[in-house]
């Protein structure tokens, strides 16, 4: 179904870059073109986020936050025995527990998200000494990114499809 929010969206979008009124750009295309163009733009903004499809694996030791795309690829690589491009989200937290980074594979490159708290540290959930990384769901790294605690909540029984 054709949005009208996402059409005015696109038709203000489009003039502002290329000078095109809403008007022309109707009669120019038809409406099954313009949908189309739609969905482009709005892939731009599903390009940034991250979603419950995606799998998060929290590395335990602390990370040196100066590390960036390669090196932190090497961690996965050599401490997880992990491929980095396999879609999986990567979390890394230093040691004061204040920085995260979040490493994520998208077709055609890395994204890296880079969060600091101006007050306050992350609370990474209790673990084994002897893991390298724990797996977290969407929920769980939400409340990580809000400063809930996580270590010991339980989500009760759900019905799933």
């Amino acid at each position: 179904m054709l949005h009208y929010c996402s059409v005015a969206f696109l038709c203000a979008l489009l003039y502002k870059r290329f000078k095109l009124s809403a008007t022309l750009l109707i009669r120019k295309y038809d409406l099954i073109n313009l949908w189309y163009l739609i969905l482009y733009f709005s892939k731009l903004d599903i390009m940034l986020s991250l979603s419950s499809t995606c799998k998060f694996e929290l590395y335990l030791p602390p990370t040196d936050m100066r590390k960036s795309f390669d090196s932190l690829c090497g961690i996965i690589q050599s401490e997880l025995s992990e491929v980095p491009t396999n879609g999986c989200v990567y979390i890394f937290v230093n040691r004061l527990h204040n920085k995260m980074k979040l490493l994520h594979w998208r077709t055609g490159g890395f994204v890296l998200y880079y969060k600091r708290l101006e007050r306050g540290t992350f609370e990474v959930p209790l673990y084994d000494e002897s893991a390298k990384s724990l797996l977290l769901d969407y929920p769980q790294l939400v409340l990580l990114f809000d400063g809930i605690t996580i270590g010991n909540l339980s989500q009760k029984d759900r019905y799933k499809s």
